[in-house]
């Protein structure tokens, strides 16, 4: 089985969105599940993918406050146990299966317990999202040069709302350029006329690789 992990540079950038247009460009040739282990602010993430895509969905702690896992976990007094979520997800059973982390890559789900923890205890391969605008090239790259540290580079980069500023196509090409990592995707969630691509193949071909 295939673990894609969804990751981001920081929180609403737009995990969810895209988790949704990888999953129904993937279901017509795999058998996909999603999974959003921890969710924050309520069961939003969730609904959007059943009602997007109609596949099965997996979630193991809903919070009502939108905060970080730890913090919501505090204060609803609900312990989130990591354990726990990684024996779930051992559990399921399907040809690929795309998680979705909450907010960053280092928010923690608990005090001493992240999202790039996760990442690394369930084999998963990741991608990174990113934004385009001004700031891009610094939060990238930090974001990079830490998943190298932790030996969890990512399979690929999407970059999102891109709207053609000629300091966006700069952005990009320093980013891959440093980096040498394949561009999944760039996209502009908030213009339907986008064209939206991602590049499916590319995933699947990198996510292969041992």
């Amino acid at each position: 089985m295939i673990r894609i992990f969804i990751t981001s540079t920081n929180t609403e950038i737009g995990k969810t969105y895209i988790s949704s247009l990888i999953i129904n460009k993937l279901k017509l040739t795999h058998k996909i599940e999603y999974c959003k282990p921890v969710a924050s602010g309520g069961d939003e993430d969730i609904n959007y993918i059943k009602t997007k895509t109609n596949i099965k969905t997996h979630n193991f702690y809903t919070f009502k406050t939108p905060v970080s896992p730890h913090l919501a976990s505090q204060i609803e007094h609900i312990k989130i146990c990591p354990k726990t979520i990684k024996n779930k997800i051992s559990k399921i059973n399907t040809e690929i299966l795309l998680i979705e982390g909450a907010g960053g890559l280092i928010t923690p789900i608990t005090k001493n317990y992240h999202i790039y923890d996760l990442i690394k205890e369930t084999n998963s391969k990741p991608i990174l999202i990113t934004h385009t605008n001004i700031g891009s090239i610094n939060d990238t790259l930090l974001s990079i040069e830490f998943m190298k540290k932790e030996n969890i580079l990512p399979v690929g980069i999407i970059f999102n709302r891109y709207s053609g500023h000629f300091f966006e196509k700069d952005n990009i090409n320093m980013i891959k350029n440093y980096t040498k990592l394949p561009i999944i995707g760039i996209i502009n969630e908030n213009n339907d006329k986008s064209k939206k691509i991602i590049n499916i193949n590319k995933i699947i071909k990198e996510c292969e690789k041992k």
